[in-house]
């Protein structure tokens, strides 16, 4: 239920912040398809159940599940940067740029300071 909610959530948070961006900075997302909607949405549904997965496994593992899964998840937080350095140097949409690139990575913070405390509220409990 805890990923439920925090994927809920990440998501509407998101979108918001999606559309914020997009207006912003006057972004194409029909060029730069990453910042669709309904890709941030799964994305970011597979993201917070992947969260919600290690959460639990840690929660069967360590005597502290809280503590180790805040740090696994601060350094999945910062792996994460790497598919978008790489949509960057790499470019496979006619629109990508730095403010590109830049805006997905805001969401992954955003998504990231929603599901974190919504999986350790609600979900230590039931992985220890």
């Amino acid at each position: 239920m805890a990923a439920i909610i925090a994927a809920a959530c990440a998501s509407l948070v998101n979108l918001l912040v999606r559309f914020g961006l997009v207006t912003l900075f006057q972004v194409n997302d029909s060029l730069f398809k990453p910042l669709q909607p309904i890709k941030v949405v799964v994305l970011t549904w597979v993201g917070v159940f992947a969260a919600a997965g290690v959460l639990t496994w840690i929660g069967r593992r360590s005597e502290r599940p809280a503590r180790m899964f805040l740090k696994v998840a601060l350094v999945a937080l910062a792996i994460s940067a790497v598919p978008n350095i790489l949509i960057l140097v790499f470019p496979q949409f006619p629109t990508t740029s730095l403010t590109t690139v830049s805006c997905l990575y805001v969401m992954h913070l955003t998504g990231a300071m929603v599901a974190i405390p919504v999986l350790l509220k609600f979900g230590v409990s039931r992985a220890s």
